[in-house]
């Protein structure tokens, strides 16, 4: 599995619409979703082989888990 590492230069917030085209051209993102129920910006499901994982931005914009 490789690995993508996010750093917002400003130490600031991470702005959607640059996690948004990590999404859309990454090979195994799917279900992009906009502000969640549980308060996320964004968020988007990560699959590889048989496993996955859910991606999201935090609700202050400042971490992704």
């Amino acid at each position: 599995m490789h690995s993508l590492l996010l750093i917002s230069g400003n130490e600031g917030e991470i702005p959607v619409d640059a996690l948004r085209q990590i999404f859309d051209s990454a090979t195994g993102f799917t279900d992009l979703r906009f502000n969640t129920p549980t308060g996320a910006p964004i968020e988007a499901r990560y699959h590889e082989g048989e496993d996955f994982t859910t991606v999201t931005l935090s609700t202050t914009r400042t971490a992704i888990s």
